[in-house]
């Protein structure tokens, strides 16, 4: 825009439609998009009209709008001189009357401004993608640091500041496509990242330094190792929770029936591999695991793991060498042996994509390769679900944690991607830890699972989130570009909890490292107890899976709604500890069948049920369970009623992000002020949704009651609120103890590794009584 202004003042005898054309189409304006710059000149009115018929912006409702954006004695009847079709042509004739060229060039400028506005509301409407740079996200949704100096994680800045030659393994991310000058610089810079712009280097504290002055480098993290999030158990078999699986996780409607399985679900398991023999369909179902290997391979069907990729650089094999992955695998999918119920989903296949090594460590530019190949092989292999139960530490908001990047591809590719929490409940002085949720538990997009312990009982009732389960809400921060001030996510985390605390699962057929490490893991043969966030995700996983058996078309934001609203509150439980409860398959499983088939296809607004929405109370093993029918959403807010599912709502979206009153959409960003309404267009959610976070905060940030009856109902479609906070008078600070023994940790400063970090604690290493 500023070449063409610039070009119009220079000769503007020559500047008429034609002109105008042949400049545009040698700019990237083509293709549904428009990309919006602050002009460097003022722009005149010929230019003005000219772009008025050729941008590609649909349906200018021009009568009611239109003449307000032009001063009235520079206006001669316009309106009506714009119509409401094809492509929003305008009349030229009489537009403007003549001035002097400093007043026509200063209206020229008001309109401008204000017609840049309007095209970012058609935008949203129509579906134009306009590429916007902003703070947190750029063009193509880069990540936009405030400031050069600002471009560099935490973690990073001790390495500058100590200078030298020692080399450290970096995330680069870059406004565009990384340029070969760039990566020729850099010694060990590996391919580019597809779920973002960016690659991985080894860089030096002056390379850094070099790196932070670029215009083209929008932020740098540190390659930081990922773990697998288990803790050790050492205790017998007949203490395990999975005794009590089947009747407080598993849906009844699945027992009698072997048609909701998960069959033509697959699951991809990013972890430390899957030992594929140990899902393979035996003819003699009552075949013990660890003799799969002495089995004549006639009595062997093919295995339900059907591909197996490696990404770990330092080991050449895509076998499990660690057990942590099988476990996971087993506890999602696995088959009903040896009297045990199985897992979740038992007819759904597995997708083995390695990312961890023989001791459960990884890098995050190994998880993002991971992840990167599961979404180019997902209709290859019909991947619907992405199992992460690993964890990596971060002290970055989310906006620009490449780990987060890459999951938020994965989901507005169509995958429903559960993530582990994490198990940093407590610190090493047994004290309640808040804001210890790893990455990438911590965006927004991601179905994060805290731990349940079911106290080996049939009962739901007497369920309590374990010890060891991270709790809420993110830490992740960033700098504010105009203060300088550091700004704290603060997203409500975990979305729900799922039993991991001691559950059994398989032991690959040719042993693993967790047993010979610690042999008291194995708890029978072919058989081992784990406890952990990791168990809760590869539950929650398997349930995901039999969601979209029922209604394939769900999309992951929904899957992500419905395992909320359909979760058991436990009581006297903050909602940082639990999100939004325990995982309840039946009730989600009833909701699922209760949407349209084509719901990934449905307008905002348009009606979304085919069925009857689940009772709000239900009978599971005997007991009355209540239903939260509530959600998170927009980072803070709690939502909650039936009107959640009765309409389509923005935010079921797989491409739309909404957080902090901003509003995320494959690159473009519009923030949506306090107080905003907008009775012509529903953003977020519509008319009926009732907003919570009052009665939620006044509830001592639990679930407790019926929270829906005291809630306010939004008329308008627009949700401004502050949210949730930890408590009334508690403020979130940097690692100091702020009551009663409850801590809030900065960012994440323990490890995730399940070797005994904490060898003297019994509760990380043998879950809980």
């Amino acid at each position: 825009l500023d070449e063409l202004t610039a070009r119009s003042f220079d000769e503007p005898h020559k500047f008429d439609n034609s002109f105008a054309q042949d400049a545009i189409a040698s700019h990237p304006i083509s293709g549904g998009q428009l990309f919006c710059h602050a002009p460097a000149a003022l722009v005149p009115p010929s230019l003005l009209r000219c772009l008025a018929d050729l941008l590609p912006v649909k349906h200018f409702k021009s009568d009611a709008f239109f003449p307000k954006m032009f001063a009235p004695e520079a206006v001669e009847d316009v309106a009506g001189k714009f119509i409401t079709s094809g492509l929003g042509v305008c009349s030229h004739n009489k537009m403007f009357k003549r001035h002097d060229r400093k007043s026509q060039k200063r209206r020229a400028l008001s309109f401008l401004v204000k017609a840049c506005t309007l095209l970012l509301q058609l935008a949203l409407a129509s579906n134009i993608v306009l590429p916007v740079r902003t703070l947190g996200r750029g063009r193509n949704g880069d990540a936009v640091p405030s400031g050069r100096a600002k471009k560099i994680s935490v973690e990073l800045k001790s390495l500058v500041e100590r200078g030298g030659k020692e080399k450290s393994r970096v995330i680069v991310q870059t406004s565009e496509q990384p340029k070969s000058e760039l990566k020729r610089r850099l010694r060990g810079a590996g391919e580019d990242f597809q779920a973002f712009n960016g690659f991985a280097a080894d860089v030096d504290a002056n390379e850094l330094k070099e790196l932070a002055e670029r215009d083209d480098v929008v932020w740098v993290s540190p390659d930081r190792e990922t773990h697998s999030t288990a803790v050790e158990d050492g205790n017998d078999a007949q203490s395990s929770d999975n005794n009590q699986l089947a009747t407080t996780v598993k849906a009844e409607s699945t027992k009698p029936s072997p048609i909701l399985n998960g069959a033509g679900i697959g699951i991809a398991i990013l972890d430390t591999g899957v030992d594929a023999h140990a899902f393979s369909r035996i003819e003699n179902q009552t075949t013990s695991i660890n003799s799969l290997s002495s089995i004549a391979q006639a009595d062997l069907q093919p295995s339900r793991v059907v591909a197996s990729v490696n990404f770990v650089r330092s080991e050449q094999t895509t076998a499990d060498l660690n057990g942590h992955g099988t476990m996971i695998a087993s506890l999602a999918a696995g088959s009903a042996r040896d009297g045990s119920a199985g897992g979740i989903a038992p007819g759904a296949n597995i997708i083995n994509v390695r990312v961890l090594d023989a001791k459960g460590v990884g890098t995050t530019s190994d998880a993002i390769r991971g992840i990167e190949w599961t979404i180019q092989n997902r209709e290859r292999y019909r991947v619907r679900v992405l199992n992460v139960s690993f964890g990596a530490s971060s002290t970055e908001s989310f906006m620009n944690d490449p780990l987060c990047r890459a999951v938020e591809k994965a989901v507005a590719a169509g995958l429903v991607v559960v993530t582990s929490a994490g198990n940093h409940g407590t610190d090493e002085q047994g004290r309640t830890v808040y804001g210890s949720i790893t990455s990438p538990g911590n965006d927004p997009l991601a179905i994060t699972v805290g731990s349940v312990n079911t106290h080996a009982t049939p009962a739901r009732s007497d369920d309590t989130v374990t010890n060891f389960s991270s709790r809420g809400p993110t830490r992740g921060s960033r700098t504010d570009a105009a203060t300088g001030a550091r700004v704290y996510d603060n997203v409500i985390k975990p979305d729900l909890v799922a039993p991991g605390n001691r559950l059994i699962g398989m032991i690959p057929t040719n042993g693993a490292y967790l047993t010979e490490e610690y042999p008291q893991l194995e708890v029978a043969p072919g058989w081992m107890q784990l406890s952990g966030t990791s168990m809760s995700a590869g539950l929650v996983s398997g349930a995901a899976a039999l969601l979209l058996q029922r209604n394939p078309g769900l999309t992951a934001p929904m899957v992500r709604a419905i395992l909320q609203w359909s979760a058991q509150p436990i009581a006297r439980t903050s909602i940082f500890a639990q999100g939004a409860g325990l995982l309840n398959i039946d009730a989600a499983i009833n909701l699922a069948g209760a949407i349209r088939r084509n719901a990934s296809s449905l307008s905002v607004g348009v009606p979304l049920l085919d069925g009857h929405l689940p009772a709000p109370v239900m009978q599971i093993g005997g007991e009355e369970v209540r239903l939260s029918r509530v959600l998170t959403a927009g980072g803070c807010h709690v939502f909650g009623g039936d009107e959640l599912f009765r309409t389509m709502q923005l935010v079921y979206r797989p491409e739309v992000l909404w957080y902090a009153n901003r509003l995320y959409k494959t690159g473009m960003i519009i923030e949506i002020q306090k107080d905003q309404t907008k009775s012509d267009t529903n953003f977020v959610f519509t008319p009926g949704v009732l907003l919570l976070d009052d009665a939620v905060r006044a509830n001592n940030q639990t679930l407790d009651g019926d929270l829906t009856s005291s809630g306010s109902m939004l008329t308008q479609g627009i949700t401004v609120s502050e949210g949730i906070t930890i408590s009334e008078g508690i403020t979130i600070s940097e690692g100091i103890t702020i009551s009663e023994g409850v801590t809030v940790s900065e960012g994440i400063t323990l490890s995730e590794i399940i070797a005994l970090d904490y060898s003297s604690s019994g509760a990380l290493l043998y879950g809980e009584p």
